[in-house]
């Protein structure tokens, strides 16, 4: 079992198969590359500090098992995670992001095989749930975010709000802070059909 619990965590870290717990207890994790490898790892990066993110420009990979990957930022105009990439593999996968600006910016969150759950808050980035029963949760109500269906194969939907701007793929429910308890299967978004979104004259592919 690796146990790191340092003020800033960064550079390259490892975890080993078993149940690991990774944790930046005040400045964050940045420029971290972790490979936490199999187990239920815990991989938090918090960040107390004014204008900070709780992981930043950081490549994870938690590995098989049941992780929880949190990025908590509690000072002002910070980010929960901005500009990461994390993967959570195989398993039922936690992700949750805070922020008192938003909880993600250009950040990617795929999950993997298993049934994972982005509670995210609010922000921009693409989010991917593979297989599995995926969910994921925003902040507020269904009322404050517009929903474009682009593809009913692979369940891409292209959310947009206020503070807001994130495509995702491969969910199945969705759910607000507002109601908790009430889930929104992901058919429901689909109901009428698919939009194509404008093109890049560049070649770009869709303009997000």
């Amino acid at each position: 079992m690796v146990d790191i619990q340092k003020p800033v965590l960064s550079g390259v870290i490892a975890g080993d198969e078993s149940n690991d717990t990774i944790v930046a207890t005040t400045g964050g994790m940045v420029d971290v590359t972790l490979d936490a490898q199999a187990g239920n790892d815990i991989i938090t990066g918090t960040n107390v500090n004014p204008n900070g993110v709780g992981i930043l420009s950081s490549a994870i990979d938690a590995g098989a098992g049941n992780d929880t990957i949190t990025g908590n930022a509690t000072g002002p105009t910070s980010i929960g995670m901005a500009d990461a990439k994390i993967y959570g593999a195989e398993g039922d996968d936690l992700f949750v992001a805070r922020g008192t600006s938003a909880g993600i910016q250009g950040a990617i969150l795929v999950g993997g095989a298993g049934n994972d759950t982005f509670d995210i808050q609010n922000g921009t980035g693409a989010i991917a749930g593979e297989t599995g029963t995926d969910r994921l949760i925003l902040a507020g109500s269904r009322a404050d975010y517009t929903f474009t269906p682009i593809d009913d194969v692979e369940n891409v939907i292209n959310i947009q709000g206020a503070g807001t701007s994130i495509m995702t793929a491969g969910l199945e429910e969705f759910v607000f802070s507002s109601a908790p308890d009430t889930i929104v299967p992901v058919s429901e978004f689909f109901a009428g059909g698919t939009t194509q979104l404008p093109t890049d004259p560049g070649g770009g592919g869709p303009i997000i």
